[in-house]
């Protein structure tokens, strides 16, 4: 398959979106390969959710430690490296519940656990 970009030719595999698993890869003359690690941005997120978890008052000691049990469950299944569906939805929608309750004080919290239960809901679809 020959495509042509202007002056430019792209042969070989267009991907977008989606997922795509191979062992090897070869694209053609001015090609590229781009990878996206899920695992790596999901990590970010968890740890990025630890950090505002940590920044929580005292005031809010019930509230933070309902959001660590999920952050911890969270993290422990991301860690597994296979999906639960039902365990993940479950566990990102708690998660989701508990930093509303927080949502006034720590916006960031809300913020993360609304991206990390689409990841999760996303993944166990």
């Amino acid at each position: 398959m020959t495509r042509s970009l202007g002056n430019a030719h792209n042969r070989g595999i267009m991907q977008s979106g989606g997922t795509i698993t191979a062992s090897n890869l070869i694209v053609g003359e001015n090609g590229t390969i781009s990878v996206h690690s899920a695992a790596s941005g999901l990590n970010e997120e968890l740890e990025k959710l630890r950090a505002a978890i940590a920044t929580l008052p005292a005031s809010q000691a019930e509230h933070k430690a309902n959001i660590e049990a999920f952050h911890s469950a969270l993290e422990s299944e991301a860690k597994k490296g296979h999906v639960n569906p039902s365990l993940w939805k479950v566990t990102s929608q708690g998660l989701l519940e508990a930093a509303k309750a927080v949502g006034a004080v720590a916006p960031s919290i809300l913020a993360t656990a609304g991206r990390l239960a689409e990841w999760f809901t996303a993944s166990s679809s």
